[in-house]
């Protein structure tokens, strides 16, 4: 079987076929995923946040499920592909609220969980997160020149002090503009960048721990006053999407080599020369940092 072809790989005649199995399988209705306008047309999602891949194969049609990302104690993620074979990273809840509930993707929604829980992804469970109001919207006005001035520093500070993922710093950083002006009543502030700031990262601390308490990951304190990288950092992002990340990432999960060729369908016998050259280079980049270099160099 190839490969490339996800799990529990089934060959059918059309989309109708599909769809009965699809719907079977997640035991709940299944439609074709409402995404981003360049992502291919072959996704397809389930009411439970179940995704599916039904696509043309050698003259038939192959259908089976696509396997999530699990991001560093955020919610999982989706990678779709583009019609650019370039690929797109989405939210499981932003993909079932506007396949389900918007009817079209809606980049900028912001979803929260009803019972709290981030891997419920149940539509029911959904539901757009609403900070607006009048008086609000009126202060808003007031700083929009500082919103688009300093938008991508604010973002930018959160992705590298929180260790997370420039999409998820977007987002705390425009939930934090919206809470800011929601709550706090002061028709200018004095240093409206500043209070930006330390609201997303109390906003962004406090997002982490709620959804790591679901994954049973205990939340480790930082020191004050200290720069210390939270445990959500993806520290093997600076090996790329290759073959030596996935080979290194599975074995520091607990794989043996023999299940790590047969997961990724690599060689057994290159496998670990993958994870010596994995190992090589992040010595080389740890070693980096001032700090690391001192103690283990």
């Amino acid at each position: 079987m190839n490969k490339s072809l996800g799990n529990n790989v089934l060959f059918v005649r059309n989309e109708d076929e599909a769809l009965r199995e699809m719907r079977f399988r997640a035991e709940c209705d299944v439609q074709p995923v409402c995404a981003l306008p360049d992502c291919k047309p072959i996704y397809y999602i389930s009411e439970k946040g179940k995704m599916y891949v039904f696509r043309p194969y050698k003259g038939y049609y192959v259908l089976y499920e696509l396997a999530p990302r699990m991001n560093n104690g955020r919610t999982p993620i989706y990678e779709l592909q583009t019609t650019s074979s370039k690929r797109h990273t989405i939210n499981i809840e932003r993909l079932v609220y506007c396949t389900f509930v918007a009817g079209k993707y809606i980049d900028k929604l912001r979803i929260e969980f009803k019972d709290g829980n981030p891997m419920n992804f149940d539509v029911n469970n959904l539901q757009v997160k609403d900070l607006l109001n009048e008086d609000c919207a009126r202060r808003m006005g007031g700083y929009t020149d500082e919103y688009a001035k300093f938008f991508k520093y604010v973002a930018s500070y959160l992705a590298y002090f929180l260790g997370i993922a420039d999409e998820d710093a977007r987002d705390v950083a425009q939930d934090a503009f919206l809470d800011m002006l929601a709550h706090k009543q002061e028709q200018r502030a004095r240093d409206f960048v500043s209070l930006w700031i330390y609201d997303a990262m109390q906003i962004g601390i406090s997002l982490w721990k709620k959804k790591t308490r679901f994954q049973c990951i205990d939340f480790c304190e930082r020191e004050p006053r200290r720069r210390d990288v939270p445990f959500g950092m993806d520290v093997l992002s600076i090996l790329g999407e290759t073959n030596m990340r996935k080979c290194f990432d599975l074995q520091i999960q607990g794989a043996s080599m023999k299940e790590i060729a047969e997961e990724t369908g690599i060689p057994f016998s290159a496998i670990g020369s993958h994870i010596t050259r994995a190992k090589r280079k992040l010595r080389k980049y740890l070693l980096t940092d001032p700090e690391i270099a001192r103690i283990y160099a």
